[in-house]
């Protein structure tokens, strides 16, 4: 029910003096009924399919109109598209997600349990530290088996009995190792270079939120010159790229053969490659050469950021182990 648009209406939400069916203060309707049970569950699917119709508009326009949505966000029309900041969290959030579910393509399965090393070695005993030397060997048995104190090795575990580094698998090892010398071994052991890159590579999505701000520096230097544009519209751009980035390569983890899945991937990483040209020039206005020697400057030096970026974090994960 619409109202005389010379009657003075309360907004119940804001308190502001309105006319007709809104609020000019907040946007609430002036004339609302009480809500009844199918009318909150209507009221429920709209809100619901209109982001989602919205998400998939924005989607769209992302993936087939390169630049458009960065150049929408400056020009205020930002109504029709989900936010550039929320865009990219969603979709990043569903791109780690998946990744993490997923298992290593080129991750080599394999049942050998991790190695120990021998760094707490003065923690054995003398007796122990004998045995490890080959001192105590003793008493061939039958089949081939050889007593080693105590304990029957046929002849390939007796080889990895002296290796440098022993397999908790083998049998020898749980005569002179228990868990407890197994713990203080790794709490006194320098992490590796394996243990640091995958410790930071768990940290992923805290380093591409960084390199938002490192990319729209490098935008920042290509167009210093451009007076009208400020850190913050190419920190802009940035996001609608990562987003576009994160989207598009999410694609290389469904499970193809591997033969399929290496072309695939070569698809998509030229696919956002050239993404990168063509949204460039059509958000700064510059020629295709400009457009590509800009793409390739802010691939390069996006590329060696990252690199000490990755860097540095290792190193922080080794200091903090």
């Amino acid at each position: 029910m619409s109202h005389h648009h010379d009657e003075k209406i309360i907004c119940p939400n804001c308190g502001s003096e309105a006319t007709g069916n809104y609020c000019f203060q907040c946007g609430q309707e002036t004339h609302l009924h009480k809500e009844t049970f199918w009318g909150l569950i209507t009221h429920f699917l709209a809100h619901y399919f209109h982001y989602d119709s919205k998400f998939w508009k924005t989607l769209k326009t992302l993936w087939f109109s390169p630049g458009k949505l960065t150049l929408a966000y400056w020009n205020k029309q930002r109504m029709r598209y989900i936010p550039p900041i929320s865009l990219y969290i969603f979709i990043s959030a569903v791109y780690f997600l998946i990744s993490y579910s997923v298992p290593d393509k080129k991750k080599v399965v394999t049942t050998e349990e991790p190695q120990i090393s021998f760094a707490d070695i003065d923690k054995l005993s003398e007796r122990q530290r004998d045995s490890l030397s080959g001192a105590l060997i003793r008493n061939e048995g039958e089949n081939g088996m050889i007593e080693v104190d105590g304990v029957m090795l046929d002849s390939t575990g007796l080889d990895s009995f002296f290796d440098a580094e022993l397999h908790p698998a083998n049998k020898g090892l749980k005569g002179y190792f228990d868990n407890k010398s197994r713990d203080i071994n790794k709490k006194h052991s320098k992490p590796t270079a394996k243990y640091l890159i995958e410790k930071v590579t768990h940290s992923l999505p805290k380093l591409f939120f960084f390199m938002i701000p490192m990319m729209a520096m490098l935008l920042k230097l290509l167009f210093l010159r451009r007076k009208d544009m400020y850190f913050i519209d190419h920190t802009i751009f940035a996001l609608h790229y990562h987003a576009l980035w994160f989207s598009v390569t999410v694609f290389k983890f469904i499970p193809l053969p591997n033969d399929i899945s290496w072309v695939l991937d070569t698809i998509l990483y030229l696919a956002v490659s050239a993404y990168l040209v063509v949204a460039v020039r059509n958000v700064y206005n510059v020629g295709k050469l400009k457009a590509l020697v800009s793409a390739i400057f802010i691939a390069f030096g996006y590329g060696f950021m990252f690199a000490l970026v990755f860097i540095a974090a290792m190193g922080i994960s080794f200091l903090m182990a």
